[in-house]
């Protein structure tokens, strides 16, 4: 994981969940999470100056699991990132630098 990384724990009712955001190595978003049960959550992807490039719809497994997002379309930069799911909502920096 790349020092810009972030995990943040979460609690949807009296589930446990936990997910990480980065740009991998193929340049393409990562998550990846740990859960009790399976996830449907959103992701978004905005630019510094708040336009929104990337919105949809995914569910994560239970357990251990990891998901990506092809993002060659992006060039290098700072992106936020946000993820959410029921009433709980993670927006975290990421860095592509290629």
């Amino acid at each position: 994981l790349n020092p810009q990384d972030k995990t943040e724990n979460l609690s949807f009712d009296e589930d446990e969940f936990s997910v990480s955001a980065f740009f991998n190595s193929n340049g393409n978003l990562e998550l990846e999470s740990k859960s009790d049960v399976q996830k449907q959550i959103t992701v978004s992807i905005v630019d510094i100056t708040g336009k929104q490039l990337f919105n949809s719809q995914l569910v994560l497994e239970e357990g251990i699991s990891s998901t990506q997002i092809s993002t060659s379309h992006l060039a290098s930069g700072i992106y936020i990132i946000r993820m959410s799911g029921g009433n709980i909502a993670i927006i975290t920096k990421a860095v592509k630098s290629w």
